[in-house]
């Protein structure tokens, strides 16, 4: 795959998410969050693993709360190897306090007695820049999640994203791991997910 076609894709679709207003990011979160709140995926999930949203992302604070209050394990990612470009999930609490890495981002503090092993009753939700109808997705171009996702067991792993972000078609390559499901302010786009399991 043409690695410059993937990263017009994802320049093009970024500059979409970036102009969107704070008031649009907040309100068509909220919404996207109804929407997988409503499932028995999320319902019956153990453990979840999330993002903390970072810029212009769907924000995921309802619903790292709502876990948490429900008594889910919820784990975040941090940056592991870079080298490598590994990553693990490490369990936080309500109180937790985020170290902002070199991309930005506020990861969890490291802890090897805190990483969370997923397994066949963890949901993973998944950033991205762009998604497509048959679940392809394009990162920010680290390849970090389809690294985690092709070397772990989970139940799940659904993308969480505005409309405008979701499109027909998606350029991807063999090692890109694709979405169960995505969810968006107008509702999920169901592709491997039955939501009503």
């Amino acid at each position: 795959m043409n690695k410059t076609l993937k990263s017009d894709y994802r320049t093009k679709y970024l500059s979409i998410r970036d102009g969107l207003s704070e008031h649009e990011i907040i309100e068509k979160s909220a919404a996207a969050e109804t929407h997988l709140f409503k499932t028995i995926k999320y319902q019956k999930c153990e453990t979840l693993l999330i993002y903390k949203n970072f810029g212009s992302e769907a924000v995921t604070s309802g619903i790292i709360a709502d876990a948490l209050k429900k008594g889910k394990t919820v784990a975040l990612p941090r940056l592991t190897d870079k080298k490598n470009r590994d990553m693990a999930f490490f369990r936080i609490a309500n109180d937790e306090k985020f170290i902002v890495n070199s991309f930005g981002v506020a990861e969890p503090a490291f802890d090897a007695k805190k990483i969370v092993a997923s397994d066949l009753n963890t949901l993973i939700i998944a950033p991205g820049a762009v998604f497509s109808v048959n679940g392809a997705r394009i990162g920010y171009g680290g390849g970090y999640y389809d690294r985690y996702l092709s070397r772990n067991v989970y139940n799940k792993c659904i993308g969480f994203c505005f409309a405008a972000q979701f499109i027909d078609y998606v350029p991807s390559d063999e090692t890109d791991v694709n979405m169960d499901a995505v969810v968006t302010e107008d509702g999920f786009q169901t592709l491997k997910l039955d939501i009503s399991l």
